[in-house]
């Protein structure tokens, strides 16, 4: 259908390769020099995530839907259409009760206050076991050399979403030299979220890419793989915490999605909370049920516990389109900026294409990678510029299956 079900044959081949996840662990920090890599493009023809040479319907519309460049029909962001403009700022506590805030106020603590317990679900604070909790061990390098582009006056932060296919042993593709070729890529922004790490091989991306931070959360078991989560940071990692989706289904229940969050201290605007997660990924109606009802659920539920005052980026692989209600019903729960949105209106923004000689021709073109941020009180976000990137090979070689999605922001916080 919508080629949702891409990411289920992924997870299917994924999962006959389960055994090979046992020794995943969590990769040293590891800085590197760049390397060199060419832009021959590929796929010239139904490959534009602007839409400007696809032949298929308008967006949406073969589903029952308004095509996607009708503007926002609902929730947050209707008045953010042009680059630069700044978010008006409404008072995060003041939501109102149909957007899904409780009322709980725990989670309203300031920043850097919060007792050892907030940082642990409801069930382990209490003294009950929980059944996936950090903050685990951050690795770090010993006082690292920040790479050239380290800004210690700007109040900007650049951030890429990328999904790189790495399924792991047998199951996976080219993938040294993809992990090699996208490291090489990455230094131009000052964080990156992948999905799909499920390979050791994701090592070699880090000896490329030169990041002197980053963690990748690993909860594979015998049995089952990971989250495939993995943040990059030019700036400390200051704190991480993972949190697993309640529920699954079909092959999305051989690994263990959830979502991740990864505080870093930038120099000029302090701690900055990336939150980054991959969805279930078929288009079944319990998969969708699933994604608005436990995956945009566990997300609200983990930002409020966490985040008051504290500058909020959401990025990764939601596997919905714009159109879906789980879409909808996200922006309800939080009052998220869809930022690629905001900046490009009316332009589609695919992020999966068959024109990707790695799809095969299989599938439509459609967009399931976002980068969010939250409006709240005291916090300033202002998007400068957002695109759909990693379109064309480098020296050759395709990167992933899908294309990032990259986003400049200026955040200022009141002190």
């Amino acid at each position: 259908m919508f080629g949702l079900e891409w990411h289920s044959h992924k997870l299917m081949a994924a999962a006959l390769a389960a055994l090979l996840l046992s020794a995943c662990g969590h990769s040293p920090l590891i800085s590197g020099p760049n390397m060199p890599y060419g832009q021959s493009p590929y796929g010239q023809t139904g490959m534009d995530p602007y839409g400007q040479a696809y032949a298929q319907q308008p967006y949406g519309q073969e589903y029952g839907q308004q095509p996607y460049d009708q503007g926002y029909a609902q929730g947050y962001g209707q008045e953010f259409a042009q680059a630069g403009d700044q978010f008006a700022q409404p008072a995060y506590g003041a939501i109102p009760p149909e957007y899904g805030v409780t009322g709980d106020s725990s989670w309203q603590t300031e920043p850097g206050t919060l007792p050892a317990e907030s940082y642990l679900p409801p069930d382990a604070a209490q003294g009950a076991p929980a059944a996936e909790t950090s903050p685990a061990p951050i690795d770090r390098a010993p006082d690292p050399i920040p790479p050239a582009e380290f800004n210690r006056t700007s109040n900007e932060l650049s951030i890429l979403t990328y999904n790189v296919w790495g399924l792991p042993g047998i199951l996976g593709t080219n993938r040294k030299a993809r992990f090699e070729r996208l490291g090489a890529t990455l230094n131009a922004y000052d964080v990156v979220t992948l999905q799909e790490t499920f390979s050791d091989e994701i090592a070699i991306l880090n000896q490329s890419s030169g990041f002197p931070y980053h963690y990748r959360h690993d909860n594979s078991t015998l049995l089952k793989g990971g989250s495939g989560l993995y943040t990059l940071s030019k700036y400390p990692i200051l704190t991480t915490e993972y949190v697993p989706f309640g529920h699954c289904t079909g092959i999305d229940c051989l690994v263990r999605k959830g979502v991740l969050l990864t505080r870093i201290e930038h120099p000029v605007i302090g701690p900055i909370d990336i939150y980054s997660t991959h969805f279930q990924s078929n288009n079944s109606a319990k998969a969708k049920q699933m994604r608005r009802e436990d995956g945009n659920r566990t997300v609200q539920e983990f930002i409020q516990r966490h985040s008051a005052g504290y500058p909020v980026i959401l990025a990764g692989d939601f596997n919905f389109l714009p159109e879906m209600d789980e879409y909808q019903d996200l922006l309800k729960r939080l009052p998220l900026v869809d930022v690629f949105k905001a900046l490009n209106p009316g332009k589609p923004g695919y992020t999966i294409d068959p024109a990707n000689p790695n799809r095969k021709g299989e599938g439509v073109p459609m967009r399931s990678d976002y980068v969010f941020v939250m409006k709240q009180a005291g916090v300033s976000i202002t998007p400068l510029a957002a695109d759909v990137v990693n379109r064309e090979p480098v020296d050759g070689v395709v990167l992933s299956d899908q294309y990032g999605v990259s986003a400049k922001l200026r955040i200022q916080v009141k002190k």
